[in-house]
């Protein structure tokens, strides 16, 4: 399973991620700073919740795709 699109707003952090869509290989690519370790950090928040933890502050959106 990938992840197919994502949206996700952490107000305790006051940090945002729009609408970005994942490919079959998408690499992070930036200058320090801008964000690449953020996009991560929310993708483990997300994995948390899924697993059953309690985070406040935190919404969003996220689409997967099943690969054969």
């Amino acid at each position: 399973m990938n992840i197919k699109n994502i949206k996700y707003s952490n107000k305790a952090t006051n940090w945002s991620l729009e609408p970005m869509s994942f490919s079959n290989l998408t690499l992070l690519v930036g200058a320090s700073g801008v964000g690449k370790s953020q996009i991560i950090q929310g993708i483990k928040t997300i994995k948390h919740i899924a697993k059953g933890k309690s985070v406040n502050g935190i919404s969003w959106k996220i689409e997967f795709e099943l690969i054969f």
